[in-house]
């Protein structure tokens, strides 16, 4: 996972950052002008990728690694969230 959120982070400035305890659930910052709504709809509609989309006032929401999403190629994992970043900012 330290590979895509390292990719993610330099192609679509998404920030994910795991939490204090080692658990399966990140914070991911968003960049300014991407609408969380939008971009759950899209992972979830094209790519089977689901994220809850409850921003806080700060653009962070929490996302949960299902362990079984690494088994997918990690430029898919990449090029999806490029695509929904790409799409939730127009």
């Amino acid at each position: 996972s330290a590979e895509i959120f390292s990719s993610l982070g330099k192609s679509t400035r998404l920030k994910i950052n795991p939490l204090d305890g080692g658990t399966n659930i990140y914070e991911m910052s968003l960049p300014a002008g991407v609408n969380a709504q939008k971009l759950a709809e899209h992972l979830a509609a094209k790519y089977f990728i689901r994220i809850i989309p409850r921003v806080d006032e700060n653009r962070k929401l929490k996302i949960t690694v299902n362990e079984t999403l690494l088994y997918r190629d990690a430029k898919y994992i990449t090029d999806s969230f490029k695509d929904a970043v790409k799409t939730a900012a127009g």
